[in-house]
């Protein structure tokens, strides 16, 4: 619809691989730590995880620099996009048909 609404074209972007640069700690559904999980679930709207990936110094080591894993990114054609101040939803569904 913002495409649309600036007349922007869409260029469609996937990667392949981000799952792998973290690992997220999976709690025990009887855990202290699922507990609080869901508790802010249910505050917040969404789950919050904990994840880690390797050290700075050490690749053993947890901290917040990702695994070195490949990550394949796949650029499809750009789609031009005409600039429409208010698209129907007819031509939004056309366009984000387009690009998936």
């Amino acid at each position: 619809k913002l495409a649309l609404k600036q007349g922007a074209d869409l260029v469609p972007v996937y990667s392949f691989g981000e799952n792998e640069v973290y690992k997220q700690l999976i709690f025990d559904d009887d855990s202290w730590w699922r507990m609080v999980q869901k508790r802010l679930q249910k505050i917040l709207g969404f789950a919050p995880c904990l994840f880690h990936g390797c050290g700075l110094f050490f690749p053993e080591s947890w901290g917040l620099v990702p695994y070195c894993k490949p990550i394949t990114t796949v650029v499809g054609e750009p789609i031009t996009v005409p600039k429409i101040e208010e698209p129907t939803q007819d031509v939004i569904d056309m366009y984000h048909a387009m690009y998936i």
